[in-house]
């Protein structure tokens, strides 16, 4: 069966088949996965409750817990679902009739969070992602009273339970049971990639542990490495056993540059940052760059455009772009912005897609490898014009970031020039 739905196309989602998302002692079939189980790995795999999101796509249907990739593509922006589709496909996941709910180990990609250890406090994070982010929570409860997304869960747009971090408990670690697990299904399923992300992963000694597993075994040879990190630290002895594998893509998370940076991801030194970015594209790595998508790094989107192109291309002119349109949490959607914010972000588009428009098309990779930073800036500046805006959800905006700044010491104004309390 192949019905159409509202988006007008496919819905199909191979990652229950071919991914395993896995962080904290949860298990899913991706990120933006709403209901995760606190199951092992091949419990999670085996699971009544898998089989069920299975059956769902198999039936033309949306599954109750992939409502933000659906969400994400009605608004016309890039899905995980659409991001993770390219990932180790199989001619065989292009014939529905073929697919099956039955307990399958044929998983191409796997995605670890094994802790939440960061250096971070990313205004767009959360204590699950972050030690920093629950270490402020418990510290500051009037955060937990004015930031609805820990008061319901996902009710709302609010953030599923295993989210809200219980009081007095900072880092979050996998247990080494579940870790020994996910190192039995490397040995016997057909895993071509696996990404590590955080927390800040040349921070995590798991990991560290974990390639160690990988290389001693000989798996490192045919697997293709991704690592998220926010460039902090360069870490030698941890990207020494990352260069031990045959193919390698370090990703790094750059939403802003210089105030903007920093006050988007408190904790950053832009100027080590930038350092350790320089070096990063020195390294024999496949380089991309991740922009979280967010009104407060759109509302410093030109300059960081013109950072990646003036300064990066010329040094690696094969970086891959990704980017992640923020909805969750509300308050950081940029359709929550007041008005006058809102024709400051429209004009930070325009000036990115103009400076992108200038990278030459015989460049490597061509300019068409931006599209998708182009489309997604293009799609959020046409809902701007258009959305009708939700004055209460204005006010959380303003709430949230007065809140922030005051206990991290920081100024919206300082920043973005608009006084915004």
């Amino acid at each position: 069966m192949n019905k159409k739905n509202e988006l007008g196309y496919d819905f199909l989602c191979r990652a229950p088949w071919r991914n395993l998302y896995y962080r904290k002692d949860l298990a899913s079939p991706c990120y933006a996965f709403l209901s995760p189980l606190c199951k092992s790995p091949v419990a999670y795999l085996e699971s009544p409750e898998l089989q069920s999101v299975k059956q769902d796509f198999i039936n033309g249907d949306v599954p109750p817990a992939c409502q933000l990739c659906y969400t994400r593509e009605k608004l016309g922006l890039k899905s995980t679902r659409q991001s993770i589709y390219k990932y180790g496909m199989t001619e065989l996941d292009k014939d529905r009739s073929k697919l099956s709910i039955e307990p399958s180990y044929e998983l191409r990609r796997l995605e670890v969070r094994f802790s939440n250890q960061c250096n971070f406090k990313c205004r767009m994070c959360t204590p699950i992602d972050s030690s920093q982010i629950t270490q402020e929570l418990n510290e500051n409860p009037r955060l937990l009273e004015i930031d609805n997304i820990y008061q319901t869960p996902y009710k709302n747009n609010s953030l599923p339970a295993f989210q809200i971090p219980k009081r007095n408990t900072v880092r979050f670690n996998t247990d080494l049971n579940n870790i020994d697990e996910l190192k039995n299904l490397i040995k016997k399923t057909t895993i071509k990639q696996i990404c590590l992300t955080g927390g800040e992963p040349t921070l995590i000694k798991a990991y560290s542990d974990f390639l160690d597993f990988i290389i001693e075994n000989g798996y490192n040879e045919n697997t293709h490495l991704m690592i998220f990190t926010n460039c902090s630290v360069l870490n030698p002895i941890f990207y020494e056993k990352v260069s031990r594998f045959s193919q390698v893509t370090i990703i790094m998370s750059l939403d802003g540059v210089g105030k903007v940076a920093e006050y988007i991801r408190h904790g950053t030194d832009w100027d080590k940052v930038k350092q350790n970015v320089v070096q990063l594209t020195g390294m024999p790595f496949n380089i991309g760059v991740n922009l979280t998508l967010s009104s407060l790094s759109l509302l410093g989107m030109a300059d960081l455009t013109k950072f990646i192109v003036n300064e990066l291309y010329p040094r690696k002119n094969n970086i891959e772009c990704h980017c992640y349109t923020v909805v969750n949490p509300e308050w950081l959607f940029y359709a929550n912005t007041p008005s006058e914010l809102k024709i400051k972000i429209i004009d930070q588009i325009d000036q990115s897609i103009e400076i992108l428009s200038k990278i030459p098309d015989n460049s490597t990779p061509p300019r068409t490898s931006w599209n998708r930073l182009v489309n997604e800036l293009t799609q959020i500046k046409q809902q701007l014009q258009t959305v009708i805006t939700d004055q209460n959800k204005v006010n959380y905006f303003i709430e949230k970031n007065k809140e922030l700044d005051k206990i991290r010491n920081q100024s919206f104004e300082n920043v973005f020039g608009y006084k915004l309390y």
